[in-house]
């Protein structure tokens, strides 16, 4: 190697110009610094090989710095996505180590962020229900249990509000039993025994 041009038309961008009068590149200049690479310094494949890492790990986090734009993301969010972008997996789990040194992530924030906003929305969700979504999510069970447990998450209003909503369904279909119907539906909902119990003590006063 010979010599090191800046590109025409791009000026962070580097073009490498070799001993035998071919040109190598463009790589953003921080790719060369990265490598080592100098002028004087031998072309050689272990160059090449980093060079091509390191391009690539440049490519990935412009594409992480735009989906961390418009919502907060999971570690896990962030690897699919750049998988689905074409990355390696190498070159996924650095860029999701250099997003987690620049404070960007933290599946917590995310999971207890989901977990207030369901709270507070008047669509409810059994803590089951909770939990399945913070996981697809991403978050790690253990997480998702540490978080549900110290937000003291509440299920029984979901529970209530479902209940009122089908009841008058299950009245129309079984008038006889309608309340182990509500029953049924509640647990099939992800509700805990304890939650339902609580619901159908409310309805005591509809006879069976």
């Amino acid at each position: 190697m010979i010599a090191i041009q800046q590109h025409a038309t791009h000026p962070e961008q580097r073009v490498l110009l070799l001993t035998d009068r071919n040109t190598v590149g463009p790589f953003d200049a921080s790719s060369l610094i990265s490598c080592g690479v100098s002028v004087g310094c031998e072309w050689n494949p272990v160059i090449a090989e980093c060079l091509d890492e390191a391009e690539q790990l440049l490519i990935a986090k412009r594409y992480v710095m735009v989906y961390l734009t418009n919502s907060q993301r999971t570690e896990a969010e962030i690897q699919r996505y750049l998988i689905k972008k074409g990355m390696a997996k190498a070159i996924c789990d650095r860029t999701v180590e250099w997003v987690r040194t620049q404070g960007w992530v933290n599946d917590e924030e995310v999971g207890l962020y989901l977990i207030q906003k369901a709270q507070q929305s008047a669509s409810k969700h059994s803590k089951n229900q909770m939990a399945a979504k913070l996981i697809k999510r991403g978050i790690p069970v253990r997480s998702v249990e540490q978080l549900l447990k110290s937000e003291n998450y509440d299920e029984l209003p979901a529970a209530r509000a479902m209940a009122q909503k089908k009841w008058l369904e299950i009245m129309r279909k079984d008038r006889e039993h309608p309340r182990a119907v509500l029953a049924g539906y509640l647990a099939r909902k992800g509700f805990a025994t304890a939650t339902v119990k609580k619901v159908l003590a409310e309805f005591q006063h509809f006879d069976e």
